[in-house]
């Protein structure tokens, strides 16, 4: 039975976007996301035929998709997929980062092993990624989902729900895994043990892409130009990330160190028709239905558009 943001995204209407010029694009807070920030800082980003709306979480962001309220939003794959799922046709324009680390199950002081977390109480987003990590983590810890007590909690409230020993253990990530080590938090396991299947991305509405792609081609532009100016200088840049994300220079530089940041022209490999991206979202869809957390069936065909990247690396 569908349930969660399954069943809110599919008791809404289609995704109706905002007519132009405007192009209204969602993004709450993670590292990857942030080079399109700092862009918007330096005047690369079209405003106002771009605007970039914070969100507190990834779920709010989708709920605002179908709404209308948004034409775009940053997601983790598995949430396209499941706006995809409920009849919202999302097309991935850009993998912004893979994690290889940067997604991270946190204990409270006293829980030292992964075995520990028998009967435990583990909060955990309504999501594919979710379900991906915490099914990984109970594999190495030799337990089974009825082994702990899973507890959803959206990203917006992981740190408050571990501070206030409503969880045992939260599955989450930057910026509220700095906070939780520095609580305390003992990390007993992250997404390095497989890496490539948690992939963030930018995804648009096919409706914006039809009448306003001068406006992606622009926004995508200035994401990989944000990119471009961190790692030519990270030192003197990382510090106008972390900002926004109150974490300090050498936290944020540490959370990147934990990702891939795919180029323009590794996107083209990345988008083809039949590459990495399809194999990896048919391995999510599966593990998404084993978690039941899809319910209807997800074509495949047309997730990934390549027509928007920039022609070269800026």
């Amino acid at each position: 039975m569908a349930t969660g943001i399954s069943a809110g995204l599919a008791g809404l209407a289609g995704c109706h976007p905002a007519s132009p010029p405007m192009l209204r694009f969602g993004v709450h807070p993670w590292p990857g996301y942030e080079f399109i920030f700092l862009a918007r800082e330096q005047g690369l980003l079209p405003e106002p035929a771009v605007r970039l709306v914070e969100m507190p979480a990834a779920s709010d962001s989708l709920l605002a998709l179908i709404a209308g309220t948004l034409d775009g939003a940053a997601l983790t794959l598995d949430e396209v997929l499941s706006a995809r799922a409920a009849g919202v046709e999302l097309h991935v324009c850009t993998v912004v980062d893979i994690s290889l680390g940067g997604d991270v199950l946190i204990a409270r002081p006293g829980i030292d092993t992964l075995s520990a977390l028998r009967g435990r109480r583990i909060g955990v987003e309504y999501t594919g990624t979710g379900a991906i990590m915490l099914d990984d983590a109970l594999m190495a810890a030799g337990l089974t989902p009825g082994d702990i007590e899973k507890i959803y909690v959206t990203a917006d409230r992981h740190v408050d729900a571990f501070t206030r020993h409503e969880v045992d253990a939260v599955i989450t990530y930057e910026p509220a895994a700095t906070r939780l080590r520095a609580a305390g938090g003992r990390v007993l396991f992250d997404s390095s043990a497989r890496p490539g299947h948690i992939i963030d991305v930018f995804a648009f509405c096919k409706r914006a892409l039809d009448i306003n792609p001068a406006a992606v081609r622009a926004l995508l532009a200035a994401h990989f130009g944000g990119r471009m100016e961190y790692l030519r200088d990270p030192q003197k840049v990382a510090p106008q990330l972390a900002r926004r994300l109150f974490l300090s220079a050498p936290e944020l530089q540490a959370a990147f160190g934990a990702m891939t940041l795919p180029d323009a022209t590794d996107n083209q490999r990345w988008l083809a028709a039949g590459g990495d991206l399809e194999s990896r979202a048919a391995n999510l869809l599966r593990v998404m239905r084993q978690a039941r957390l899809l319910e209807n069936d997800t074509p495949l065909h047309g997730l990934a558009d390549a027509r928007f990247l920039p022609v070269h690396d800026t």
